[in-house]
């Protein structure tokens, strides 16, 4: 595995080729893939608004906000790659902050080695780092009170990082059961 910071990846991707010959093609929903653009900021916002109202429970420690802060985003591709290691699949490269454009959100991703998907492996790759790095700090806030600010702070900066992932698997949610993923191809069975 390697990982990459400040690099794009070539397009080019050696396929094994396949033929389907009682399979379509089947499209992503544009409306919810349109979302994408503005879906970073959107999720950012519960995030700002527990900053402005706990701001002074927050700045007691800054040195632990700035470790959530800086850490996250890694540690939510590592659950990716996890997903990748318990399933069996290798991870080609973790890409962080590719070059997207001038004004772009600082965005990583996970590119596992090509293969057959199916569709509840593409959802629950998506869905890992939000049990793990969202749900799990949540129900920690809960139980543990010495730590509930943090917990609560790494819960929605991890929802605001996992925005493009929630984007994903309501998308795949959508598509039929028998569908499967070849990259960035998705076909079911006529």
């Amino acid at each position: 595995m390697k990982i990459s910071f400040f690099k794009n990846e070539s397009h080019f991707h050696p396929r094994i080729s396949y033929t389907f010959e009682n399979a379509e093609l089947i499209r992503m929903n544009d409306k919810i893939q349109n979302l994408k653009k503005y879906s970073t900021w959107l999720f950012m916002l519960p995030l700002l608004i527990f900053i402005f109202v706990f701001y002074k429970n927050l700045g007691s420690n800054s040195t632990v906000l700035i470790a959530i802060v800086i850490l996250c985003l890694p540690v939510h591709e590592l659950c990716h790659a996890l997903f990748c290691w318990i399933t069996g699949r290798k991870v080609e490269r973790i890409f962080f902050f590719p070059y997207k454009g001038v004004f772009s959100v600082p965005t990583a991703y996970v590119k596992p080695v090509f293969g057959v998907w199916n569709k509840t492996q593409v959802v629950l790759f998506s869905l890992l780092p939000l049990i793990l790095l969202s749900l799990v700090p949540a129900l920690l806030a809960i139980f543990i009170p010495s730590v509930r600010m943090w917990m609560i702070f790494l819960s929605l900066l991890n929802l605001s990082v996992s925005s493009l992932d929630i984007i994903d698997i309501v998308c795949f949610l959508k598509l039929p059961q028998n569908c499967l993923c070849f990259g960035d191809i998705i076909l079911t069975a006529k």
